[in-house]
């Protein structure tokens, strides 16, 4: 298991009617967090492996609500390119998970797929995923996603691996929306 120690809950966060910004306290608060990045997101990935395949994960970002200094100190986000993606008003904070549970009984086609993303903690946003994702890919879309300034000034050290888990997904989700895991990531 990749799991993070101690006796914390993995649910913090994930609160039904509570606000964002709360949320993102308790996770912070509570060091339910493997990653802090550089403007306070959140990074959690949690893998469960038995004889080496792979039975679930739950891998998930948490932007910071508010990065704090930038309210009194603006220019220094703002002549610095690596936070160009990550500050501004128009930026609307919203977390995004990506869980995989194969032996889920819930699973169901397009309902409650296997591999599914979730934005905004909706309760029932479950957009179906074509396969599992790695650490890397998973980072691999954060960080090309949301700090892509950032990424293309060090794209070249950064070195992602091919997918290594195979695809999940329902005959009927292959014909309807779904987001594609690449399975060749350069």
């Amino acid at each position: 298991m990749v799991t993070i120690s101690g006796d914390v809950s993995l649910n913090l966060g994930m609160a039904q009617g509570e606000p964002y910004a709360t949320s993102w306290q308790n996770i912070e608060h509570g060091e339910v967090f493997h990653l802090q990045m550089i403007d306070g997101a959140l990074v959690q990935m949690l893998y469960t492996f038995q004889n080496s395949v792979l039975l679930k994960h739950r891998l998930a970002f948490f932007p910071r609500p508010r990065v704090l200094t930038f309210d009194s100190d603006s220019e220094v986000y703002e002549l610095d390119e690596i936070y160009a993606d990550i500050v501004g008003e128009g930026i609307a904070h919203v977390p995004i998970r990506f869980d995989f549970n194969q032996n889920d009984p819930a699973n169901v086609p397009l309902h409650h797929p296997p591999s599914h993303l979730t934005l905004g903690n909706y309760p029932n946003c479950r957009i179906p995923v074509s396969a599992p994702l790695s650490p890397r890919t998973f980072m691999g879309f954060i960080l090309r996603s949301f700090y892509h300034n950032a990424y293309r000034l060090s794209e070249d050290a950064i070195q992602l691996a091919t997918q290594p888990f195979p695809k999940t997904l329902f005959d009927e989700e292959a014909h309807s929306h779904y987001f594609s895991v690449p399975h060749e990531v350069a």
